[in-house]
């Protein structure tokens, strides 16, 4: 049987004061709060001109990004994903081999999570793991 995984706690800081979701791409306003860039986009394009969460007017519309939260939250991510990815139990495929492709679907689907929004999890931490890891890449 597949044991339930648990899904990290993600700190605070990491979210998002628009969407409440985990920030990829953080960036930061004239008035030093700092937003998931699609989300402060969308509020600048819906014809807000003020910081959300303050309501300050802002005297400058650009956006920065927060290299060290970028950072933290890239480290963070690939932390959790590597002690998540410890807990997922692997498939023995060995044991499938001769089975008809439909009858090894229903088998292969126990040996995954069960649950949707965990593999979305699991999927966003592979993205932010591989965007890591490219960058570091890139770096040396």
């Amino acid at each position: 049987m597949i044991e339930e995984l648990d899904e990290p706690e993600v700190p605070s800081m990491f979210i998002c004061l628009i969407s409440l979701e985990p920030m990829q791409d953080p960036v930061m306003l004239c008035t030093r709060q700092t937003y998931e860039r699609s989300n402060i986009l969308k509020w600048f394009n819906l014809g807000h001109f003020t910081c959300p969460t303050t309501m300050q007017e802002l005297w400058d519309d650009s956006v920065t990004l927060n290299k060290t939260l970028h950072q933290l939250i890239h480290t963070w991510f690939a932390q959790k994903y590597l002690q998540m990815k410890k807990k997922i139990p692997r498939c023995n495929r060995k044991r499938f081999r001769g089975v008809r492709q439909n009858e090894s679907y229903g088998r292969f689907a126990r040996c995954h999570p069960r649950s949707t929004r965990r593999s979305l999890w699991m999927s966003v931490l592979r993205r932010n793991c591989f965007l890591l890891f490219k960058v570091v890449v890139i770096l040396c």
